[in-house]
């Protein structure tokens, strides 16, 4: 089953997470700043460490800019062990790569590019028992030379069962460690001040938070970080809502 997470900010975001075992999946989309960037690679480091043979599916072609160190953060990350991979295969943005991508792809040396959403999906599908990639992203080649963009995570008619919420985790209290996650059926839920993952239930949710707290959020200066409690409860639509759905 694929787990997936999304980190974002207002410009842009980044879906990650094991589509498999040992197939890693990450899709960039919009303005990928240095901030979400980082984030990105925190993450990544934290799922992939101590693994080997892993199979990288990466799609920045729904991206339309990079901040100039954010391609850095990323490239970084992933070359610390190059080792690790047994297969990168990228969907690249239609702007200049620039040096870090070419150093990136020197340094791992099983980098493959591909251009089309096709082959990007036919790829993928290979490397999954299966080839069942609809929870995972949508894609959609075609004569046209830009195809049409598709949200990586899945709607909810599709994935009832698999990939059903997202969570918008309200850190306002966050020295106390008391915390509220709202739950919805919107999968591109996203916040202005909270935390956002996608989960498949409460208790995912909550585990993904721990994981979060310990690799990715500020340490907090009285409480140890995993130490926290979260209140869960239903998205209920209201006038003040902190939430934007805007693409």
């Amino acid at each position: 089953m694929a787990i997936l997470e999304r980190v974002s900010d207002e410009q842009g975001s980044i879906v990650l997470g094991w589509a498999h075992a040992g197939v890693f999946y990450a899709r960039f989309e919009r303005s990928i700043s240095c901030g979400v960037a980082e984030r990105f690679a925190r993450r990544f480091s934290a799922l992939v460490a101590g693994s080997v043979g892993v199979r990288y599916f990466g799609d920045s072609s729904a991206v339309t800019s990079y901040e100039p160190q954010a391609m850095l953060a990323i490239t970084a990350a992933m070359a610390v062990k190059p080792q690790r991979f047994e297969a990168i295969v990228v969907r690249p943005w239609q702007g200049a790569l620039g040096a870090p991508a070419g150093a990136f792809a020197e340094a791992v040396g099983c980098l493959e590019f591909v251009t089309t959403a096709g082959e990007f999906e036919r790829r993928l599908r290979a490397a999954i028992p299966g080839g069942d990639i609809g929870t995972i992203c949508g894609v959609n080649d075609g004569a046209a030379s830009s195809p049409p963009l598709v949200d990586s995570v899945p709607s909810p008619a599709r994935t009832a069962e698999k990939l059903a919420y997202s969570y918008v985790f309200d850190l306002s209290d966050f020295e106390s460690g008391r915390f509220t996650a709202t739950r919805s059926e919107h999968l591109g839920e996203r916040s202005r001040s909270g935390w956002v993952c996608v989960a498949r239930d409460d208790q995912q949710a909550l585990a993904l938070a721990r994981q979060a707290a310990i690799v990715e959020w500020a340490a907090p200066a009285s409480r140890r970080p995993e130490d926290f409690s979260v209140e869960f409860q239903r998205f209920e639509m209201t006038r003040d809502r902190p939430f934007d759905r805007r693409r």
